[in-house]
């Protein structure tokens, strides 16, 4: 069911984005409505799975410097275990399932070069059906939106 949203439900969201620790008082005097109508539009929201307030981690303040971006090939009938032992690595922080040369694409944070050597030598590259990994190492980010790679569920390790 496709759910629409109206032009105060965009005003909340665009709130909600550039500070998720806004006060329903505080943004309600911004929009020009009652607190309460904020409240009940960002319960609405979170109840259909629009939105998720959650706190966004900065990765390289912790010390994570490298981010890798990884394409795929496997074995398409090991496709999802393949999907599945990903999702469990704490390096991993996007998992999705792509048409064109790869199966699936893949974003991690690492410390290191080494770590990112670790990683594929020694976890990746060892889980039954993967085949090919083209890594693309990020070398500087001219944008990064906050949610990007998080929609739905996000990764329980940080």
């Amino acid at each position: 069911m496709e759910i629409s949203l109206d032009s105060l439900d965009d005003q909340i969201i665009h709130e909600l984005r550039r500070d998720g620790r806004l006060a329903n008082t505080e943004m309600a005097r911004r929009l020009g409505v009652s607190e309460a109508t904020i409240r009940n539009r960002i319960q609405r929201l979170v109840n259909e799975g629009i939105i998720q307030v959650s706190a966004i981690v900065n990765l390289s303040r912790l010390g994570y410097e490298f981010d890798a971006y990884l394409g795929i090939q496997c074995n398409v009938a090991q496709m999802k275990e393949v999907a599945r032992a990903l999702t469990e690595m704490e390096e991993v922080r996007y998992v999705s399932y792509v048409l064109g040369r790869y199966e699936l694409m893949v974003v991690g944070f690492f410390r290191s070069r080494a770590e990112l050597f670790a990683f594929l030598s020694e976890r990746v590259g060892k889980i039954p059906g993967v085949g090919r990994i083209e890594t693309l190492l990020v070398l500087q980010v001219a944008k990064r939106d906050a949610l990007f790679g998080y929609w739905g569920t996000p990764p329980e390790h940080y």
